[in-house]
């Protein structure tokens, strides 16, 4: 497991069914993409 895929699943344990999940800063969306994969809006 690597970096992006460690904090897309600590926030999938964490973040409600109803919860969305902000993600910002200057990377190249790969944690959206994982995060969406999870069904993370």
């Amino acid at each position: 497991m690597n970096n992006y895929e460690y904090c897309v699943a600590y926030a999938a344990e964490r973040i409600p069914s109803t919860g969305r999940m902000l993600d910002y800063g200057c990377g190249n969306g790969t944690i959206v993409d994982l995060a969406r994969e999870k069904g993370i809006e």
